[in-house]
């Protein structure tokens, strides 16, 4: 076992539980100790430049994006500081370099350095145009399709597989998906228009044939040898899940996932209603206001989210996909 695990062992005995567990998700991290074996270094004997290196390996547990927050990298700092403290207080007198401006200063650099770009509505009309750049023209429109669905209030493949022509309202150019009405832009209006009338799509060697699930409005490219082949809604939902991760999420800078999408067109959604600052303030300091919280609860019912969403979790998942560095 490393050292630095031990005494992180014992500096955490010396905490609260409650404060413990967070010390402990935060800075026992294997990065920690990969980092201690490959320079031959524990945490406490490394300079400011070494320990910045090792944050930089850092990464987010069990998240697409790979990159923390800054506010993340400051928090672990912080937490560090204290370790460090107890260090000297137990074991041996050293200087604490997370006291040290020059410290602050090259993590601050660093962080400015490696910010992770989040979801906007210029990066979401970068990737559309980026998706041109492969692709067939009609397949892109097809993939441009998928990702405005996402924006526009598909909460999930299922959504998109399984909505039929009678959820469309040509007159108001609107969807109903989960009891609620999300009215479309002009520019998927059309696509989904024109998605539903195609009967092929070309493909690298000859054509698909485009067919329906169980009477689906979206329409699915295939093979010819597997036209009348039935299909589960979950073996289209698939499909399109493959098409998001490889045709999509690679036109964006930082990758992002379908509910990724779902939940910045919520943000706007968020914004339109109650103008920018106050959707801001919304998902980024409310966490501890009971009326911000309520009327969150009464925005995600009325975009279609469902009845049991937690408001703090809801603003997690926002924060990361369109303020990551906040």
């Amino acid at each position: 076992m490393s050292k630095t695990k031990e005494y992180l062992d014992q500096y955490l005995a010396t905490r609260p539980e409650k404060t413990r567990i967070k010390i402990r998700s935060m800075i026992d991290r294997h990065e920690v100790y990969d980092y201690e074996e490959k320079i031959g270094k524990s945490v406490f004997e490394m300079d400011i430049d070494e320990i910045i290196e090792m944050f930089k390996t850092f990464r987010r547990r069990g998240a697409k994006r790979s990159k923390l927050s800054m506010t993340t990298y400051e928090v672990i700092a912080s937490l560090f500081r204290s370790f460090f403290n107890w260090y000297i207080e137990n074991v041996e007198i050293i200087m604490n370099p997370f006291n040290s401006k020059k410290f602050k200063e090259k993590l601050r650099t660093i962080l400015v350095g490696s910010r992770v770009e989040g979801i906007s509505k210029e990066a979401i009309a970068k990737a559309i145009d980026n998706l041109g750049f492969n692709e067939n023209p009609e397949y892109a429109k097809y993939c441009e399709a998928i990702l405005r669905m996402a924006y526009e209030g598909f909460s999930n493949t299922y959504d998109i597989v399984n909505f039929r022509e009678s959820d469309i309202d040509n007159l108001r150019k609107s969807v109903t998906l989960r009891g609620c009405e999300h009215l479309l832009s002009s520019r998927l209006y059309e696509l989904l228009t024109w998605i539903h009338s195609q009967d092929t799509m070309p493909a690298p060697r000859g054509e698909f044939v485009m067919v329906e699930y169980n009477g689906s409005y979206f329409r699915f490219p295939t093979r010819q040898s597997f036209v009348g082949i039935e299909r589960e809604s979950v073996y289209w939902q698939s499909y399109l899940s493959r098409v998001f991760k490889n045709k999509i999420s690679p036109c964006f800078k930082t990758p992002v996932s379908f509910r990724d999408i779902y939940l910045y067109g919520f943000f706007e959604y968020l914004a339109r209603k109650y103008g920018r600052e106050e959707a801001e303030r919304m998902i980024l300091f409310g966490d501890n206001d009971g009326k911000n919280n309520f009327v969150l609860i009464e925005e995600t019912r009325a975009y279609g989210m469902g009845n049991n969403l937690s408001p703090t979790n809801l603003r997690r998942d926002i924060r990361q996909c369109v303020f990551p560095d906040r």
